[in-house]
């Protein structure tokens, strides 16, 4: 008995210097990040402000927040001749797989400051993954209008429309009376069981290591996770999403609309055009409306995938190629947007 016993200790004692041994490593080695999730009583779930992060997804990316929380330099907003950008959207606009220098968003202020001497131009990453349009003006209410955007740009898709489905935590916008109300106002039990589960996976690098594993497992098959490309040869070629055609806008949805400032452009950045309900009532109100589908559809018919990364073999969020694409696509459609509204903006 005493041997059986001094068998397990020892299986247990082993066990615990071999996952000590390999967290040190893959902690110091960077191939992988504790889970950077905080809470505020401000914005919900945040980023940490003046952190580091290498990240390796579909690509490989490293960035750095600044002390607002957020990737990309302090915002200044004092400075004469300075126009702040502000971009908005879900993880294709926060865009973490890629580095900072290919970023859409650095490339547009690059183009953007070519063009306009005497003038500088910071083009704001407020890209959070899983925003929708519910999300989007929430989180414009709560925290980007501190920073004083010249222009906002909310990057949707028809699924950032289905307003029913909220992630927990981020900011959300609700409707009192005729009002919209941007809240973080949380149930406390779901704000303490998250803040003691982040408090393991930001220390825990292997923990999170197996959460973002069983994230994986909703976005792929577990065969093609194990398997890669020899799973690819047999499983049938994915099929763009069609439109749903009996698409009726929620009342919500149409609300944010009404309530949007008049530097809000919208841009579609997915592959197939918003629904048409949608699309009509922002024609309706004079929203300036950017679609980019048919550049992306374009990018197909010439046999590219936007989505596809061939370092790893996957497909996800754009790749290299495409932020450069959609970088200068958007440098030319906000240049001609600024030159048109020069005398409000280039003062």
């Amino acid at each position: 008995m005493k041997k059986t016993l001094k068998h397990i200790a020892l299986f247990l004692l082993s066990a615990f210097a071999t996952l000590l041994i390999c967290e040190l490593f893959v902690d110091n080695a960077k191939i992988v990040e504790a889970s950077l999730g905080q809470y505020y009583d401000d914005i919900g779930k945040g980023l940490p402000n003046n952190h580091e992060t290498v990240l390796f997804t579909e690509g490989f990316g490293i960035f750095r927040t600044n002390n607002s929380r957020f990737a990309g330099r302090e915002v200044d907003t004092n400075k004469t001749n300075h126009i702040n950008i502000a971009l908005i959207g879900d993880s294709f606009v926060e865009s973490f797989q890629i580095f900072q220098r290919d970023y859409f968003g650095n490339i547009i202020e690059k183009s953007l400051n070519g063009r306009f001497k005497g003038y500088t131009f910071e083009v704001q990453n407020f890209g959070r993954a899983n925003f929708n349009l519910n999300h989007n003006y929430a989180y414009q209410r709560v925290f980007v209008d501190r920073f004083k955007p010249e222009l906002v740009l909310y990057f949707i898709s028809n699924g950032d429309l289905h307003l029913e489905d909220l992630t927990p935590l981020y900011p959300y916008t609700k409707e009192i009376g005729d009002s919209l109300i941007a809240s973080v106002d949380f149930d406390k039990e779901e704000i303490e069981r998250y803040k003691s589960v982040q408090k393991i996976l930001g220390k825990s690098i292997l923990l999170n290591m197996l959460k973002n594993a069983k994230h994986a497992t909703k976005k792929r098959p577990v065969p093609s996770i194990l398997f890669g490309k020899v799973y690819d040869w047999f499983a049938p070629v994915k099929q763009l999403e069609p439109i749903d055609k009996d698409y009726t806008p929620l009342p919500l949805a149409n609300k944010i609309l009404r309530n949007l400032d008049k530097n809000v452009i919208i841009v579609n950045r997915d592959y197939s055009p918003l629904y048409n309900p949608f699309v009509d009532e922002i024609n309706r109100l004079g929203i300036t409306y950017w679609d980019t589908s048919h550049f992306v559809d374009s990018l197909y018919k010439a046999g590219i995938d936007p989505y596809y990364w061939k370092a790893t073999n996957t497909s996800g969020h754009w790749n290299q190629e495409m932020h450069k694409d959609i970088g200068n696509y958007l440098s030319d459609r906000l240049i001609q947007k600024i030159e048109k509204d020069s005398a409000s903006m280039l003062r």
